[in-house]
């Protein structure tokens, strides 16, 4: 059997990052995927500014197409956000996963990949990870399987759906004839939700998500209509895909013990537009901080993971809240407002880059010093 400094479990974003923090700083890591990269993974596929400052190596060659105005719809109304000093870089997440991994790998990290995670054992010592091929013991473990993931259970670690979760479905669409030229769009037709369509490159992603769970059943009725009000050709789309996005909330536990969930595994998305990349990345430099204090023996625990992300992340959602509520409950009075108040649109694009936050979090590293 195997033995490892930390055993992480799911190769997306989140994992592949801690998994690349923690090799780079010589901890020996199993990052285990139960799918061979790339994978095709439900996503819009935006990374913010927050998020690429995040990283220390270049995405550049895997960015299909740079967002630099956004149009917000209700009905008739059109409001145009300009981005071009935070713009959004529209990425495949089946790249951009392989490329985290890469790294991790490159930097010592053992990826393991067609690896289904079937059992855990935790001790106050140790974790021993089964897969359908094999076994590997772990001082630490990670859950980064997402929100359907099995780690936190097996973990000991109680989620509870802190705010709610968004159902939506999506496709990639070729679209000679778009509308709105190189920009996104956010429509706020979609009952409890939105529609929106990402361009990137040679194609677009289509969707539409909702919290209301009396429109779950809905979604291609939904998407339908969105398409069509707002001229989409979805006709020669790709395959439609499902995905729940975990909105984060309020004050949780995200660890226990020698054990802590990152990324969509933690309900770390943004809880106005889902956005999840940033947010992955970002609990996993959190992560990797405290990982390495405890590996070092300056922590018994790793509770110190669940303090700071409760003093940063779920700071940041509060500070959001309200947002969501008007948007999805008022969208035309609050277009109107945001029309009118060039306050709140420099407020909500620092929102996207990062320079308005309340704990300040994405304006410090967390893993320079420790």
């Amino acid at each position: 059997m195997e033995y490892y400094d930390v055993a992480i479990v799911g190769a997306g974003p989140a994992g592949a990052f801690l998994a690349y923090k923690l090799a780079s700083r010589g901890h020996s890591v199993a990052l285990i995927e139960k799918s061979r990269l790339p994978r095709n993974k439900p996503c819009g596929g935006g990374i913010t500014p927050k998020g690429i400052q995040l990283l220390d190596f270049p995405v550049d060659d895997l960015i299909k197409e740079t967002v630099r105005s956004v149009h917000i719809l209700r009905g008739k109304q059109d409001v145009v956000m300009n981005t071009d000093k935070s713009p959004v870089y529209m990425v495949e997440r089946s790249e951009f996963d392989q490329r985290l991994a890469q790294k991790a790998v490159a930097s010592g990290a053992k990826l393991f990949q067609d690896e289904s995670v079937t059992n855990v054992e935790m001790t106050d010592s140790k974790a021993i990870i089964t897969t359908n091929n094999g076994k590997y013991e772990a001082r630490t473990l990670v859950g980064a399987d997402g929100a359907k993931g099995k780690t936190a259970q097996w973990a000991g670690i109680k989620r509870r759906n802190a705010f709610e979760h968004l159902l939506g479905i999506e496709l990639n669409a070729p679209m000679e004839h778009y509308p709105y030229g190189d920009s996104a769009v956010v429509d706020f037709d979609v009952p409890g939700g939105y529609g929106w369509v990402f361009p990137k490159g040679r194609y677009y992603n289509v969707g539409v998500v909702t919290g209301r769970k009396d429109k779950y059943h809905n979604l291609e009725q939904l998407l339908g209509a969105f398409a069509k009000k707002r001229g989409l050709d979805i006709k020669n789309a790709g395959p439609l895909v499902g995905q729940r996005v975990p909105a984060g909330g309020s004050r949780q536990a995200v660890n226990k013990g020698n054990a802590l969930l990152v990324g969509d595994a933690a309900w770390l998305a943004e809880p106005v537009f889902g956005e999840g990349i940033a947010f992955a990345l970002k609990s996993a430099e959190l992560a990797a901080s405290v990982i390495k204090k405890y590996l070092r023996g300056e922590a018994k625990d790793l509770d110190g993971y669940t303090t700071v992300l409760n003093e940063t992340l779920a700071r940041e959602y509060a500070d959001v809240r309200g947002m969501k509520f008007l948007l999805y409950n008022f969208p035309s009075l609050s277009l109107r407002v945001f029309a009118m108040s060039s306050r709140l649109r420099k407020a909500a694009e620092g929102m996207v880059d990062g320079e308005r936050s309340l704990s300040g979090v994405w304006r410090k590293r967390y893993d320079e010093t420790s």
